[in-house]
Formats: C-alpha cells, structure tokens, sequence
C-alpha cells in the first residue's frame, strides 16, 4: 500500500510540474510572439516586404520542428502502451475450452493435441499475444482492435493449412490482437482494412 500512496504521489507531483512548465511556456511564447511582430513591424517598414517573407520562412521551421516532436511524442507514447499490454501477466489457457472471456492469451498457449482447429468458440474481451499466425474463416469479428500487427494475408478458397491456429465459424468480441499475422478471405480481409492500422498483402503477377 505504501508503494501504491509513494507512486500516487509521484504521479501527482509529475503532472502538477508539467502543467507548470506548461503554462510557463504559454506566458512566454506570449509576451515573446508580441515583441517579435513589434520588432517584425519595424524591420518590416525599414526593409520591405523581403524581410517578411523570411519572418514567415523561420515560423514555418519552426512549427515543421515542434509538429516533428509531437509526433515523436505520439509514437513514444503509442510504443510504451504496446509494450505495457506485452508484459501483463498471461492468463492459464485450456485450448480445449469453448468459450473465453477476459483473458490474455498468448498464440502458443492455443495449440491443440493434433488438429489446431477452433471451431464454434467465443472469444470476448481477449487479448491475443503473438507472435503468432491465426487463420480465421467463416467467424463473427466485432469491435475488435489491431496492434502492431502484419500485413492481413489472403486465404484461397478452398485452403489447406497446418501448423497454423484457425479459428473457423467463432465469435471474436471486442478483442485486441498484439503482434499477430492474420489469414482471412478475401471478403473479411476488406472489412477488416477499413479499420486503422489495418492493411491488406498484396500481390504482383
């Protein structure tokens, strides 16, 4: 409990010091933009329109170079949650089962005795860890989201498959997929490349 009111603390301490800095940098990028367009408006009426045009050229450097750290930011912060969701606890997984519901299941932890056929299972709130390749054929896909995962690979029709997990005729509910390459027809695989983050192999003849 002690480690848990230290991190609180922490916590708190951290955001209340970036909202100073914050609004530091607000106050002073305010009094600084005004006395730059003063001192802009007297090299302005001194050296003509010139002078302007490279007034203009350093502000759109200098937001270029702040939207580049952003970004940074974004992704920095898009990697940690990633790596965050890959270091949660496993859950104990039976393959056998037929139905699982909040659970973070490693691909390899779904390995069957023999054939690795998953046939009218329901899936909800699960995580799937890979790596790992899943192939998923004539099944349920809702509100299901995609993490740092392959390009969707196309199934022939009719398919042959082994070493390969398929889920066929299941419900997939509101799960994530981490690091997973996915096999699906061609239908689902469109469906599925409307979602962000998601794209589709393609193939040159």
């Amino acid at each position: 409990m002690k480690k848990f009111l230290d991190h609180l603390r922490l916590t708190v301490w951290t955001a209340d010091f970036a909202w100073r800095v914050f609004t530091a940098i607000i106050i002073f990028a305010g009094s600084t933009t005004a006395a730059f367009l003063a001192y802009g408006k007297t090299l302005l009426l001194k050296f003509g329109i010139s002078i302007w045009l490279g007034f203009i050229l350093i502000i759109a450097l200098l937001l270029s170079i702040i939207f580049y750290f952003i970004n940074k930011a974004r992704q920095a912060s898009a990697e940690t949650r990633l790596y965050n969701k890959l270091a949660l606890e496993p859950s104990s997984i039976n393959p056998l089962l037929n139905n699982f519901e909040n659970k973070i299941i490693p691909m390899h932890s779904l390995t069957l005795p023999s054939s690795q056929l998953h046939q009218h299972k329901l899936f909800r709130n699960c995580k799937f860890v890979g790596p790992g390749v899943v192939a998923i054929v004539g099944s349920n896909i809702t509100n299901c989201s995609f993490n740092d995962i392959a390009d969707i690979l196309i199934l022939p029709d009719p398919f042959k498959s082994t070493g390969v997990t398929v889920f066929m005729n299941c419900t997939l509910d509101s799960c994530e997929f981490i690091k997973v390459t996915l096999m699906l027809p061609k239908e689902s695989a469109a469906q599925l490349s409307k979602l962000p983050g998601v794209t589709v192999a393609t193939y040159s003849k």
